[in-house]
């Protein structure tokens, strides 16, 4: 089902891998900050991607629904930052944090951000850890050129 809601939504199927670090797909998965569902949705980012919350019900908990607010996220994350790894880094640390590290550096690469210590440590290894889980799960990330500076491993072109 995930992998058919990104097919129909256009985003790559390589970021299923989202899903399983941030939650290894699980509807019920809490954070501290809470965020919740396989996506880890906050409650503001769920109700901006028409996820309902209610007293009997909250949508980020429903797989495909939030799969499909999912594809929609991290589709506008792309279009605003015009990469994958950056639009991964915002989905991480939010959108306004990275867009701000940009306006105030003038970096608009990942990579450089993180060997710079312009992001926080959790971020520096989530966007690696997506790739990583892409690859043992068996997706190979659609991203070209300066995006993948940095990635150690080889990626095949489809």
């Amino acid at each position: 089902m995930i992998a058919r809601v990104f097919r129909e939504e256009g985003v790559p199927e390589w970021l299923l891998a989202v899903g399983f670090v941030e939650s290894t797909y699980n509807p019920s998965a809490l954070s501290p900050k809470q965020a919740l569902g396989i996506w880890q949705f906050l409650p503001g980012t769920g109700v901006r991607y028409g996820l309902q919350r209610t007293a009997w019900t909250d949508e980020r908990q429903h797989p495909e629904k939030s799969t499909r607010a999912a594809a929609h996220y991290l589709r506008d994350l792309r279009a605003l930052f015009g990469d994958w790894p950056l639009a991964l880094a915002a989905y991480n640390w939010g959108e306004n944090r990275v867009a701000r590290v940009i306006r105030q550096t003038g970096v608009r690469d990942f990579w450089t951000m993180a060997a710079r210590g312009l992001l926080p440590q959790e971020t520096i290894n989530y966007v690696p850890s997506v790739l990583a889980a892409s690859q043992l799960l068996g997706g190979i990330p659609d991203v070209r050129g300066d995006a993948m500076r940095g990635w150690s491993i080889q990626t095949k072109d489809r």
